[in-house]
């Protein structure tokens, strides 16, 4: 029997199978495709993300990523979050970003056990009190179950850009 526990990705070179992962899971959305994206779909975030991963015959099932963030600039779309988000400059705060399940293996609660190991993790960061992310109607909805709070929705002056048509909420987390 497998044991489908999340893991921290500890190998950088097996970043590519995230990326195509993330294609591979999202190509039914219409915009992120492997003709679109044939290296797979990444971001500048990436490198320096923490990414947990689940596997099966070590192939990626699922991956999520967080990221450890000193400025809102940094992040991929600042003036989204800035709209609603008072940052302060002084503390480092977390990205909780990039969650994807194999299309084959959707429906087994994989996306919760990556959400438990992440969440873990951020408890143990003391220094770290905010934790943000955007998420579509009922993925906000499953995250509120771990303390994530609905701020605002995406706008269309935003600069978040969506890889479908569905409402996109911004959404926060705070580590106390």
């Amino acid at each position: 029997m497998e044991n489908y526990n999340p893991i921290l990705l500890k190998e950088k070179e097996r970043l590519i199978e995230i990326y195509k992962l993330r294609v591979k899971a999202w190509q039914s959305y219409g915009i992120i495709t492997p003709q679109t994206y044939p290296n797979g779909y990444t971001d500048v975030l990436d490198t320096d993300g923490l990414h947990w991963v689940i596997q099966s015959e070590n192939k990626v099932i699922g991956s999520a990523r967080l990221n450890i963030l000193f400025e809102p600039n940094s992040l991929p779309y600042p003036k989204t979050f800035k709209r609603v988000i008072d940052f302060d400059t002084d503390s480092p705060f977390i990205f909780y970003s990039r969650l994807v399940i194999d299309p084959e293996y959707q429906g087994n609660n994989y996306s919760a056990l990556l959400d438990e190991a992440r969440i873990n993790f951020i408890k143990k960061q003391t220094g770290i009190k905010k934790i943000i992310a955007t998420a579509g109607e009922k993925r906000a909805k499953k995250l509120k179950c771990y303390g994530f709070n609905i701020l605002g929705k995406v706008i269309l002056s935003d600069d978040y850009k969506s890889m479908d048509s569905m409402d996109t909420y911004i959404i926060q987390m705070k580590n106390e």
